[in-house]
């Protein structure tokens, strides 16, 4: 009985590692000769680390200044850079390019399907009035998805927190270790009354456990993922 038990824990464990287990690529960012970790995740190729490139007020996309976290090259090294949303849209390198919200969803419901196939998000309203079974399944899924997203978690993405810089904000630099915020490139917040200012973001907090999309203040500066660009297949026509 022991010898079979045994033999089921083997067997699981190998079929767990081999169904979800990941394989590190690299990329040379050319502008600085910066290598990066990458993973490729469902159909997305994404970088494994946060971005380091500076762009420098000479360049020809240059928008606003980025920094990292309390001017540290200790931070630096780790966590990257920090940008401004206009500047992230443009920093990624050549073939890579800073995702929209959907792209998180679709990397997020790699791993857990939490969003619809639409990606629309139920509001807390919505969601409190939601059996109370399918809210306990939804928040231990919620939970599970989190830790496969950490460093060392099994989708390989290894969310890095490098805090932020906003003159809003306690700090202005916060939340090293604790607090990861990531650009989109979606400019379409719809609410609030500052929503002109505002772009999407996805927030991960380590100590709540928790991730979500978020709408940060542009000017705030905020961590890079790249992910890389698919090139359509032109269909040959005879």
């Amino acid at each position: 009985m022991q010898s079979s038990l045994s033999f089921i824990l083997v067997f699981w464990y190998f079929s767990f590692s081999c169904l979800f287990g990941q394989t590190y690529g690299s990329f040379t960012d050319t502008r600085d000769n910066k290598t990066y970790k990458t993973i490729k995740i469902g159909d997305q190729e994404w970088m494994a680390e946060n971005l380091k490139f500076w762009v420098s007020k000479e360049s020809s996309y240059y928008v606003g200044v980025s920094n990292f976290y309390g001017m540290q090259d200790e931070n630096y090294h780790i966590y990257g850079r920090l940008y401004p949303w206009e500047t992230a849209c443009k920093a990624c390198p050549d073939g890579w390019h800073l995702p929209d919200i959907t792209e998180w969803y679709a990397l997020i419901n790699s791993f857990g399907h939490l969003y619809d196939d639409d990606y629309t998000i139920p509001t807390l309203k919505e969601f409190r009035k939601t059996p109370k079974e399918v809210r306990r399944v939804r928040n231990e899924l919620a939970r599970e998805t989190f830790d496969k997203f950490q460093e060392g978690g099994l989708s390989g993405f290894n969310v890095l927190y490098g805090g932020y810089y906003e003159l809003q904000g306690p700090g202005p630099f916060s939340g090293l270790g604790t607090i990861a915020r990531f650009w989109s490139s979606s400019d379409n917040v719809e609410t609030g009354m500052f929503k002109s200012v505002k772009a999407e973001g996805f927030r991960f907090d380590k100590w709540g456990k928790s991730f979500s999309p978020w709408p940060f203040l542009k000017d705030a500066r905020c961590s890079v993922r790249c992910v890389k660009d698919i090139i359509q297949e032109e269909e040959n026509i005879d």
